[in-house]
């Protein structure tokens, strides 16, 4: 009990260090969750405390409810979900970068 104890305190000592360094900077944060089945992924404004673009496998355009989305050609699909997403809503902050293939939020 006392590994999974240190091993959550690590995570969330990370966490906390992530987002202290992007607050700081002023800049979005990017936020990724994968459970067993599914993977979530969300741009957040630390500043104003407000999520501005969020993907998911949950949704019907990548994967369904029902289905097993929890691999890498999803993660792909919510990739390309979300950077569309984010060049729909133009904000100043979001800058977007093309490199060859793949589109990266900055």
């Amino acid at each position: 009990m006392k590994l999974h104890k240190r091993i959550r305190n690590r995570k969330n000592r990370r966490a906390f260090r992530v987002r202290n360094r992007v607050r700081s900077a002023g800049r979005l944060r990017l936020s990724v969750f994968r459970s067993n089945r599914h993977i979530y992924a969300q741009i957040i404004d630390d500043e104003a405390g407000q999520t501005l673009v969020c993907a998911s496998t949950m949704e019907g355009a990548v994967a369904g409810p029902g289905k097993y989305a929890g691999n890498v050609g999803a993660a792909a699909k919510i990739g390309e979900l979300l950077a569309s997403r984010a060049k729909e809503k133009e904000s100043k902050k979001l800058r977007l970068i093309v490199v060859s293939s793949c589109t990266m939020v900055v």
